[in-house]
């Protein structure tokens, strides 16, 4: 019974806003502009749920789609059919955004300079960002410094349109239902960022919360949103405050420029959400850093007080507190740098000197996961005391010199050549890639010029300027027998999305280096990189985690342990863009529980038992397995747990699923705690009752058989009534 649950609500049912639904008729025109009702961007984008595949728009049936998967998740582990098939849908509907953000994203950014374009640029609202596009339904957006705010530094608008995506991410991973936000990818070709956002049934009209005007208007007016609003913004620990000025000053509990709107569908809306994580402390070297330079999620959500998203804003001028706000971003970011960098340090090198795979080895994502920015590198190499820590530190603020570097060059070389074709381009890949890894006099210049001025600035890298930063790369990396040169040509060739043959990729590793090392022949491929939410991940590791449950069903053990370590997978690479993303986390607890699980039950057949049919005979068999809690690969497991309890701690399910966790790893007194909370806040949910007291009689533990009675008693009364119920019908 541990995987599933009952479903909620009716077949049909239509949600809030139903009233005036619509279903766009598949082929009928329009006689005012020959589109079907679901292409008019102007049209009311409403549907029929159940028929969310009849219609051609990216929001009606993103949102159906999340209805029906929210509600296969709601309440208990899950129904394994309806999450299967949700998680299906989910995944096709994504691929297709993310094929088409590729497709469009990329002629766009050919076309650029272009006059004769295929797709034309469209007028629409906006105060920053760049030319704007819209293609099947889709908004793209050039992400550029067009009105100057960053001092004509369009790697700073880069910076911006990747907060918008991380923005969106947070909010999603609040799960909070009501709460709905848009279908949205980030394209990069050529140095240039798009990003491509599905079109939503809002308008100036709809907007109930927030600013679209640069704070002339603030608007707070529709209580229940604010309230959902509120209940994000304790999730990743962000401060209420006022914004605004006289009579226009409104409580906000998230940057004001982020919008809410009351879609016409009778959904709320959030976008714009670039600004979602408050700044650092401002840098002076930076033009409106305060605009870019933001603290990660994951610090946000861990720090002692919450941190207020306007700090160093003119939004809140008039807030009387707005110097406390300050002055909380200061103190964060010198606790980030005096306590957080130090502690990660630690980690590191210890990780550092027990990994035997460095080439696939992330500094970034150890940074991450603690919430430390890149551009804090500098900070972690003046303490870094161990060698191999201090060279792939080092390494990885050089890689993103190089990428930024790249990407500018390419930049303006489209803005020269103003025509859609590739030569020249692969032409200044092997030229950049010579000046960084070869031996002329103009690769010695490059990096005396470029790389040390740029590393010292935008990575606060303590280096003279004679400093021989590539002579510390020709050395071999501690435990590794190969030079940092080649450590650092993975990791340019993974940030730039650029694949070259391996026989240069060889010839660098084995140390053989000339003065022109590259070639053209040598760059195999130069492509278009996508980045979209974790939702998609998460999607196929659902799928997979579904699959896997059916086939322990049909007692397919072998191939439910295969698609099992392949969901694991998809959801550790989930939580690389977003370690703190709860669907992830807790999917990853379960999964690898369940992998624990067959793994022992494997071996046991393997020692003679007989193996299980499949049916309550395996649940059965996998319940009974117990763990050695002293085990690295059983307190991994743990870890997500609390790492999932952390992220949302009033969850009653994740409690629930640890509970039984420590069950099995025979830590009763941990689990009979965790239980009693569970029962203390959810008296009226008879499930979550009943499989405790299963549990915690099936363990012998006081109470249990108390429970399963008052539980099955409750359950038998509802029965009771709902068949009174159906006899009065």
């Amino acid at each position: 019974g541990k995987e599933r649950s009952r479903t909620r609500g009716k077949k049909g049912k239509e949600s809030k806003g139903g009233k005036g639904k619509k279903v766009a008729k598949k082929g009928k025109k329009s006689k005012r502009n020959g589109k079907t009702g679901a292409e008019r961007t102007s049209a009311p984008l409403y549907v029929n749920e159940e028929k969310y595949w009849e219609v051609q728009g990216w929001n009606q049936r993103f949102q159906a789609i999340y209805d029906h998967l929210h509600g296969a998740m709601a309440g208990g582990v899950s129904d394994l059919q309806a999450l299967r098939q949700k998680s299906a849908d989910l995944l096709a509907l994504a691929q297709d955004f993310i094929h088409t953000a590729k497709t469009y994203g990329k002629i766009i950014i050919l076309e650029r300079y272009s006059e004769r374009k295929t797709i034309s640029p469209v007028k629409i609202g906006g105060l920053a960002g760049g030319q704007k596009y819209i293609v099947n339904d889709v908004l793209f957006k050039f992400a550029e410094d067009t009105q100057g705010i960053f001092n004509d530094d369009d790697n700073a608008a880069i910076k911006v349109a990747g907060h918008d995506l991380k923005g969106l991410m947070a909010y999603l991973s609040c799960a909070i239902p009501k709460l709905r936000v848009p279908l949205m990818a980030v394209v990069d070709f050529l140095g240039f960022r798009v990003t491509a956002m599905s079109l939503l049934p809002i308008d100036a009209k709809t907007l109930v919360y927030g600013t679209s005007d640069g704070g002339r208007t603030m608007l707070n007016s529709n209580v229940e949103f604010y309230k959902l609003m509120e209940v994000a913004a304790e999730r990743m620990n962000l401060q209420a405050h006022f914004c605004g000025n006289g009579r226009n000053l409104k409580k906000l509990c998230s940057a004001a420029d982020i919008e809410g709107h009351l879609g016409r569908d009778g959904r709320f809306y959030i976008i714009d959400f670039s600004r979602t994580f408050p700044p650092t402390k401002p840098d002076d070297r930076f033009a409106c850093g305060h605009l870019y330079q933001l603290f990660r999620p994951e610090f946000v959500v861990t720090y002692a007080r919450p941190l207020c998203s306007d700090a160093y804003s003119g939004f809140i001028r008039e807030d009387p507190k707005r110097s406390h706000y300050n002055r909380d971003v200061d103190e964060a970011t010198q606790h980030l740098i005096q306590k957080v960098i130090p502690a990660l340090l630690t980690n590191l090198e210890n990780l550092l000197n027990s990994e035997s795979d460095l080439e696939n080895f992330q500094i970034s994502e150890q940074l991450h996961k603690v919430g430390v920015n890149m551009r804090f590198i500098g900070y972690a190499l003046q303490r870094a005391s161990d060698r191999t820590c201090y060279i792939m530190l080092l390494i990885e603020a050089i890689a993103r010199v190089l990428k930024n570097e790249l990407r500018t060059r390419l930049r303006d070389l489209a803005s020269h050549l103003r025509v859609p074709v590739m030569g020249p381009y692969r032409s200044l890949i092997v030229e950049f890639m010579n000046r960084v890894f070869g031996s002329s006099p103009d690769s010695e210049a490059f990096w005396r010029e470029t790389v040390i001025r740029k590393i010292r600035m935008c990575f606060n890298v303590s280096c003279e300027d004679d400093e021989d930063l590539k002579g510390i790369l020709s050395k071999e990396v501690p435990n590794a027998n190969v030079s940092a040169r080649y450590f650092l040509l993975l990791r340019v060739q993974n940030l730039v999305k650029v694949r070259f043959d391996e026989s240069v990729v060889s010839k660098l590793k084995a140390g053989k280096v000339g003065e022109r090392p590259f070639d053209i022949m040598h760059v195999v491929s130069f492509g278009v990189q996508v980045k979209h939410t974790a939702t998609v991940t998460n999607a196929e590791g659902n799928f997979m985690f579904a699959k896997a449950l059916d086939l322990l069903e049909d007692g397919s053990l072998d191939e439910a342990h295969a698609q099992l370590l392949k969901a694991r997978g998809k959801y550790e690479l989930s939580l690389k863009s977003s370690p703190n993303n709860k669907e992830a986390l807790l999917q990853l607890a379960r999964t690898c529980r369940r992998i624990l699980e067959i793994e022992s039950v494997q071996l046991q057949v393997r020692g003679g038992a007989v193996l299980p049919r499949g049916g309550g005979d395996m649940e059965e068999a996998l319940g009974s397995v117990s763990f050695s809690m002293i085990e690295p690969v059983v307190l991994q497991v743990e870890t997500y747990f609390i790492r999932t309890m952390e992220v949302d701690p009033a969850d009653p399910l994740v409690k629930f699923l640890y509970g039984s966790f420590l069950l099995q790893g025979r830590q009763l007194v941990s689990a009979h705690e965790i239980f009693l909370e569970v029962i203390e806040q959810y008296l009226d949910v008879p499930e979550y009752l009943a499989a405790i007291g299963f549990l915690l009689a099936s363990h012998d533990i006081l109470n249990g058989r108390r429970f399963l009675a008052r539980a099955n008693l409750t359950l038998d009364l509802i029965d009771i009534i709902n068949k009174v119920k159906q006899a009065k019908d």
